[in-house]
């Protein structure tokens, strides 16, 4: 999750969207016929400021990006957001914890399986 300056700071559109979207396979082997919450698969929510980078010559600039207090307090009510809208025990994502909350970052562990990957911007 990219999080720029203007980001809006209620998600509950893209909270349903990224629920909702159909990107996996159903049993007969559809394409795009099955979303997260259909297969009851995890979400994996990251939050990446790199995502927001601008190549100024030689150097990134990341002005774009959202200020990390903001950013912090934004990432995590998106999490909660995901949590009450789907099984919060299949939202996995490392809380942010600075300014908006304590003052260490919290990794969550997570099981990866190579089987299908995607990756949305």
């Amino acid at each position: 999750m990219d999080i720029h300056l203007t980001s809006l700071l209620s998600h509950p559109v893209w909270v349903r969207k990224i629920l909702n979207l159909r990107v996996f396979e159903d049993e007969s082997g559809k394409h795009w016929s099955k979303s997260v919450m259909d297969k009851q698969y995890e979400v994996l929510c990251v939050s990446q400021f790199t995502l927001q980078c601008i190549l100024k010559g030689n150097k990134p600039d990341y002005h774009m990006a959202m200020p990390t207090e903001q950013a912090e307090c934004f990432y995590n009510n998106f999490l909660e957001q995901l949590r009450k809208a789907y099984k919060p025990e299949l939202i996995k994502g490392p809380y942010m914890y600075g300014k908006c909350k304590g003052t260490h970052f919290s990794v969550s562990k997570v099981q990866q399986r190579d089987d299908y990957d995607m990756i949305m911007i």
